[in-house]
């Protein structure tokens, strides 16, 4: 299979979420409660008693039943259709974090009635947030209302999100009114976050420099050597000492820290007969190894070879590249296709004598093919379930890094509800 190289963040959307959904074909809709289905054959014996005995007050009685009833489905259409909604959803959020999910409502129209009990919930939710829900009590006209809810997710993948759904039975609770709205999104759950027992970020940017001088000096820059000083440079980095007796004065020109490189090779195959969580361990260990070595202004790269064939991520520096890896981790699909020998290649192609290069692999069978890495690269560490142990450690749950809280979920947490 050809190598793909992505160097930009893969946001791969499932094809669930671009099909047309059999809810939204009807925006609102109308359903009989328990106490309506009362109310209707109480209604129906009332109005055959009417007709049987042609008594008028019966027949007055029938009329306010009906009227009453055809005012509640009035009056909850109404409501529903002066609210707009709006979802407040982090896009990343590590495994067994806690991630912020916030509903913000506003009552559209300047004056009149108010909005009473409406319900909030997901259309079709992903079985990981079945039960996230909000609930506004009253809302005057001209107004808004913001409920949040915490949630935690215990593994990683994709998270897709179609459309709200706004409930009431408000005002006789005999019908149960809901319109739905059309509003995807998705949530990208990145693996969970250990500790590492054992320092494989050996070196780093304060031991290897660049021979040239650097153009934008900063804390981490060291001395490179002197030169005479030039039209437009900063008068701050004139030597006065070595200037003094000399014609022009001379300048310090410092050198920029050059920063190591970390290479991750990850071989999703699964090993045969082992249960589809058997590689969880060695993902989350490598999503730790890249959060950190980023966090130590590493360039990372990243070859993973999984059931979707073989990504090569060229190694790079900064937060955008710590969230190409990670959404990389995240949606890393475990199969039975051999991909530790087309990793491995793909790390040869680089100059493998000069990175540190760890390679974590379930496949005991396949580490001959480590003995040309070997070779190539002093600086390798192998990590398989066996040794995993030794160097990391999994974070118990809840200890994971939250995610970023929405503005609107900091407002109002009254009615939040916290869901495992």
């Amino acid at each position: 299979m050809p190598l793909r190289r992505m160097g930009e963040t893969p946001m791969p959307l499932e094809n669930d979420m671009a099909k047309p959904r059999k809810h939204f074909r009807r925006r609102y809709d109308y359903r009989s409660t328990l106490a309506g289905m009362f109310f209707l054959a109480g209604m129906a014996l009332l109005a055959l008693a009417a007709v049987n005995n042609q008594r008028a007050m019966l027949l007055v009685l029938f009329g306010l039943m009906v009227g009453a009833f055809c005012s509640g489905i009035l009056v909850a259409r109404y409501m529903l259709s002066c609210l707009e909604v709006r979802r407040n959803l982090p896009d990343r959020c590590f495994a067994g974090g806690v991630a912020h999910l916030a509903y913000s409502l506003r009552h559209r129209r300047p004056r009149g009635m108010g909005v009473v009990g409406i319900e909030i919930s997901e259309v079709d939710p992903p079985p990981r947030l079945r039960g996230v829900e909000g609930y506004c009590l009253y809302l005057p006209a001209g107004r808004s209302f913001s409920c949040g809810a915490r949630i935690s997710v215990s593994r990683r993948g994709l998270l897709p999100l179609t459309g709200l759904r706004l409930l009431t039975r408000f005002p006789f609770r005999l019908v149960q009114a809901s319109r739905m709205i059309r509003q995807q999104a998705q949530l990208i759950v990145w693996p969970a976050l250990g500790r590492l027992k054992v320092n494989l970020l050996t070196g780093g940017s304060s031991q290897i420099s660049d021979a040239a001088p650097s153009q934008v000096h900063s804390g981490s820059d060291e001395f490179f050597g002197l030169r005479e000083y030039r039209q437009g440079d900063n008068p701050r980095w004139i030597h006065w000492k070595r200037s003094a007796g000399r014609r022009m004065p001379v300048v310090r020109e410092m050198s920029k820290p050059r920063p190591d490189t970390l290479l991750v090779v990850l071989d999703a195959q699964l090993p045969p007969g082992a249960a589809p969580d058997a590689l969880e361990g060695l993902i989350s260990f490598a999503a730790t190894l890249i959060d950190s070595a980023i966090h130590r202004e590493f360039q990372v790269g990243l070859a993973l070879g999984d059931a979707g064939g073989m990504k090569l991520y060229p190694p790079r520096g900064g937060r955008g590249q710590r969230t190409a890896l990670l959404d990389a981790l995240a949606l890393a699909q475990v199969g039975n296709r051999p991909g530790l020998g087309e990793a491995l290649q793909a790390a040869a192609r680089g100059d493998p004598s000069s990175m540190h290069l760890v390679v974590a692999t379930a496949q005991p069978g396949l580490l001959d093919t480590l003995a040309v890495a070997r070779r190539l690269c002093p600086r390798l560490t192998l990590a398989t379930p066996e040794n995993l142990p030794e160097l990391f450690e999994s974070a118990p749950a809840g200890a994971a890094a939250p995610a970023d809280i929405p503005p609107a979920a900091r407002k109002n947490r009254r009615f939040g509800r916290e869901v495992a």
